[in-house]
């Protein structure tokens, strides 16, 4: 009969595997008494800014972003090393979060898109090899995030933003030079499925 520590590592060991998906692995981390116990007593990573034990930082992470999934990997085979524990690692989510970033344009990227990219990647074809799942990407980008005559030429980080159907339609921005302290843009979306438009705003 396992241990509840038993149990506990194997929801660790199947993660780190890929047996289980980030999504699934939050769903034990929120309700499994004796998975929070564990991670409870160790410490956060070395560079975390967020939590101060290894479960406080896991709590903090967004479970649906590839980058937050292989932060999640990360620190759990860092967790398992530490302790002289076993384990067969998959790098799947590494290899998803590097095709994400060579299919996204630069005037696209960012957390709060990667999400939705990462949705769309799992409805690839299986039969695709890596080339083929980021042509294929490429392709939903340019279909689903749409725009009048060019895509938005950022001041700051790309903000494109989403509504609940999907990626917002860009119309164009407006230069801002004297209004606020600094020179600005504004940047113009409208959302099909309510006809609302919402509008960004980034300084230098």
């Amino acid at each position: 009969m396992p241990t509840p520590t038993d149990e506990a590592l194997h929801s660790i060991l199947a993660f780190v595997s890929g047996a289980l998906s980030p999504v699934e692995f939050e769903q034990r981390l929120y309700h499994s008494v004796e998975l929070e116990s564990l991670l409870t007593q160790a410490v956060p990573p070395p560079d975390a800014h967020t939590g101060h034990t290894l479960y406080h930082f896991l709590i903090a992470l967004d479970f649906k972003q590839p980058l937050h999934g292989v932060m999640l990997h990360d620190a759990l085979q860092t967790f398992l090393s530490d302790r002289g524990i076993a384990f067969t690692s998959s790098d799947a989510l590494l290899r998803e979060l590097e095709l994400i970033g060579k299919a996204t344009p630069a005037w696209l990227g960012g957390a709060g898109v990667d999400p939705y990219l990462s949705s769309l990647l799992a409805q690839a074809p299986e039969a695709f090899n890596a080339a083929q799942r980021k042509g294929w990407l490429k392709q939903q980008i340019l279909e689903r995030f749409r725009f009048d005559k060019r895509p938005p030429r950022w001041i700051q980080s790309p903000a494109w933003p989403m509504g609940k159907e999907g990626p917002l339609v860009f119309l164009g921005q407006v230069a801002v030079e004297n209004y606020f302290h600094d020179a600005a843009a504004a940047y113009v979306f409208h959302d099909p499925a309510t006809g609302a438009c919402e509008t960004v705003v980034q300084m230098h």
